[in-house]
């Protein structure tokens, strides 16, 4: 039971897709595409973060 209560609904990942689609389309459009990009890594990190998630290390070089 616990399982499944874990899993996302189609529901929640249709949400979790579209929200990135729209974070896409605010970079192409941004006047400041790296403010645009530095700004939503900072919404990201944070929602990461209160998971438990350490993005320091997720960093690529």
């Amino acid at each position: 039971m616990l399982e499944a209560m874990d899993e996302m609904t189609e529901k929640e990942q249709k949400t979790m897709f579209i929200s990135a689609y729209m974070n896409l389309q605010r970079v192409k459009v941004s006047q400041d595409k790296d403010k645009e990009i530095r700004n939503q890594e900072r919404e990201l990190k944070a929602k990461l973060e209160a998971l438990g998630v350490v993005v320091e290390d997720l960093t690529i070089e």
